[in-house]
């Protein structure tokens, strides 16, 4: 599979660059680091507590990871005004614990397709309220993410569609985009959910930024969560 500085473009087919956000761009998952900076430290941690078992739940396999997202929003976020998340919360998370997240290599990536002048676009699992204002910042203009309820100018609690994950990622891209054939795609994924759009493309990238194996890999994840979540 070649990156994008190993071949020339063609000038043949429109370049297209897709990054997978949680795990892909930063080290790990981005979701509850925003929960703990909306919330607090007391009302993440008790809020925790009670989804608890939903998240036991969920990796056994008794409920999914859009039941499980549904309820985590209607948990911590439910009722919060949706403009003050974006103009106040996002931004700080964003310029705070976000960035003890990010994978620097990923990074390099992603600004080396921006330079080249591709498409790029986020596909994601984690909700576009957050994602938005962290594209915004870094030059990327397309973002497909889980929306959130808004009702009022607060959300809900409820999500606006499925999760953005799987085959939903599939749907979200070729209705954003038209037959993927039409262009020339660079996927960058890293769980197998993913697979259902990377097969779908020219230059799947599994994993791609992955810089330590083992234990190492899990020692660097979990530092990087401790950062974002304390």
């Amino acid at each position: 599979m070649s990156r994008p500085s190993d071949s020339p473009r063609s000038g043949r087919l429109p370049v297209v660059a897709v990054f997978d956000f949680d795990a892909t761009i930063t080290y790990a998952d981005s979701f509850a680091p925003f929960l703990r900076e909306t919330v607090g430290p007391v009302g993440f941690w008790s809020r925790l507590v009670l989804f608890l078992p939903i998240l036991l739940a969920h990796v056994v396999g008794l409920v999914s990871a859009g039941a499980a997202k549904q309820m985590a929003v209607r948990l911590f976020l439910r009722g919060k005004r949706v403009d003050r998340l974006k103009d106040e919360v996002a931004a700080r998370f964003c310029a705070t614990r976000l960035r003890a997240l990010m994978n620097p290599v990923a990074l390099e990536r992603l600004d080396q397709h921006l330079e080249r002048g591709d498409r790029v676009i986020l596909l994601s699992a984690s909700p576009e309220l957050y994602l938005r204002v962290w594209a915004a910042r870094t030059g990327v203009k397309e973002v497909l993410g889980t929306r959130l309820q808004v009702i009022d100018g607060r959300l809900t609690g409820a999500l606006e569609g499925d999760n953005c994950k799987g085959e939903e990622k599939v749907h979200r891209l070729t209705d954003h985009l038209g037959p993927l054939i039409n262009y020339r795609i660079y996927a960058y994924g890293d769980s197998p959910s993913d697979w259902a759009h990377l097969k779908l493309v020219a230059h799947p990238f599994y994993r791609e930024f992955d810089s330590a194996r083992g234990l190492r890999r899990r020692w660097l994840i979990a530092r990087a969560l401790v950062k974002a979540l304390r």
